[in-house]
């Protein structure tokens, strides 16, 4: 009953959020970690994949990489933000869904960017994974933001070790992601690569095949 609540609650802020969501996100640095999780997302995608965008939100995903719309298909358990989505990007497909009860076998490469994997708990996210699957997703790290806060009580944090943890005997790699620091793409992407996991929003954790 619990879990359902928080469902709930976690469903009517993004609801009340959809209208203005976007708007909290265009300052420089959220233009820097969109074109760092590309960095990821690339190399892993190949020509004709189809994506599941699981968490897709108003379909931020779509303006960050040149996706074909036979190639995506996304899911929220927000109806608010995926009417947003439609509005703004009409020849993809959307549905009202959430992750647990969707299959992700059809699927060539799974993305859940920014908080997903809080909301639902690692351990659900790795059961679902197909062994070979390729996918990108964005971790909160708990660490105190304005970008996420307003919904920390529905959030477990993780760190890079309960991450490896958890995806024990599968071939993962995890980076920080979003650093105390100058916002220009080089200088986060710097501190991306040098494999540092401490004073950063974001952990992004990839697929190594």
């Amino acid at each position: 009953m619990l879990e359902e609540l928080n469902r709930v609650g976690l469903v009517q802020i993004y609801n009340n959020e959809a209208s203005s969501y976007d708007t909290k996100y265009q300052d420089e640095i959220h233009a820097t970690e969109d074109s760092i999780i590309l960095d990821f997302i690339e190399p892993r995608r190949f020509g004709g994949a189809r994506i599941l965008d699981a968490g897709c939100g108003t379909g931020n995903f779509i303006k960050m990489a040149e996706i074909h719309p036979d190639d995506y298909f996304g899911i929220d358990i927000s109806q608010g933000m995926l009417d947003v989505a439609q509005r703004e990007h009409p020849d993809y497909s959307f549905a009202k869904k959430d992750i647990r009860d969707v299959s992700f076998a059809p699927f060539d490469m799974v993305i859940a960017i920014f908080g997903q994997l809080n909301y639902l708990g690692l351990e659900t996210f790795v059961s679902k994974l197909p062994s070979r699957m390729r996918f990108v997703a964005v971790v909160y790290t708990g660490k105190s933001h304005q970008d996420y806060d307003y919904t920390k009580k529905f959030q477990t944090a993780y760190s890079a070790t309960d991450i490896y943890k958890a995806f024990e005997g599968r071939e993962i790699t995890v980076h920080g992601l979003s650093f105390d620091c100058a916002a220009d793409y080089q200088t986060q992407s710097e501190m991306t690569e040098s494999g540092s996991c401490f004073n950063c929003k974001y952990l992004v954790v990839a697929s190594n095949d």
